[in-house]
């Protein structure tokens, strides 16, 4: 024990008062839920899938289902490479967020293979495939908490993406973005697509070999989102 410890314990045993120890005071973990944060492995990875479902569709002609199959796939690692491209860990709630609005607004092709009209008269995709479907969401965005707000947004972003591949689809009919004030589907070059994938894997791949990954987070600016 120091000798300072022991004259001041001496000295208060003296005057009759007990030691009474004072906790340290308590700190926030900074722990939160689970993350999500690609490698350049997996950056590669992402783009070897967009390149094989790509080259796969344009060569052959395959069935109806291996084809949704190869897009969807190809539109799930394009949003991969979207969050890979924050260069920072992603919270799951918006790693989920970017991956429905990357391939679950396909889903309103359905109809239309079942026979039905409803969602597509005169428009190469059904209507939510439009503008109007990201400016629904971005309200919503500012109608809910703020904490779920960001998970809003996040899938406005994904959806934005997904009708960026869209329009560049060789060979496809393009997108009714300004749906319902115009049928007109509008077209890009596959080099766009092809020019913004590369811009984000690199400064994905650029961010991973610049910023060491530190595992864990802190209390304090861990680089989540």
């Amino acid at each position: 024990m120091p000798p300072s410890f022991e004259r001041s314990s001496r000295d208060d045993r003296r005057s009759g008062q007990v030691l009474t120890p004072v906790p340290p005071p308590l700190r926030p973990s900074g722990r939160r839920g689970p993350s999500w944060r690609l490698s350049s492995r997996e950056v590669l990875i992402c783009v070897a899938v967009i390149a094989a479902a790509d080259l796969s569709m344009w060569r052959w002609k395959l069935p109806l289902g291996v084809q949704a199959l190869l897009d969807e796939s190809a539109h799930g690692a394009t949003g991969a490479a979207m969050l890979a491209a924050l260069g920072i860990d992603v919270e799951m709630p918006v790693v989920l967020a970017v991956f429905a609005g990357s391939l679950l607004i396909d889903l309103d092709h359905l109809p239309g293979l079942l026979g039905s009209g409803a969602l597509q008269q005169g428009t190469p995709r059904p209507y939510t495939h439009s503008l109007l479907t990201v400016s629904v969401m971005l309200v919503a965005a500012f109608l809910v908490s703020r904490r779920r707000r960001k998970i809003v947004i996040a899938a406005a972003v994904a959806l934005v993406l997904h009708f960026f591949r869209d329009m560049a689809e060789p060979g496809g009919s393009g997108v009714a973005l300004l749906w319902p004030v115009s049928d007109r589907g509008y077209v890009i070059g596959y080099v766009w697509y092809a020019a913004g994938l590369a811009l984000l894997v690199t400064v994905a791949i650029a961010g991973r070999t610049s910023v060491p990954h530190i595992r864990g987070g802190s209390s304090r600016g861990d680089g989540r989102f």
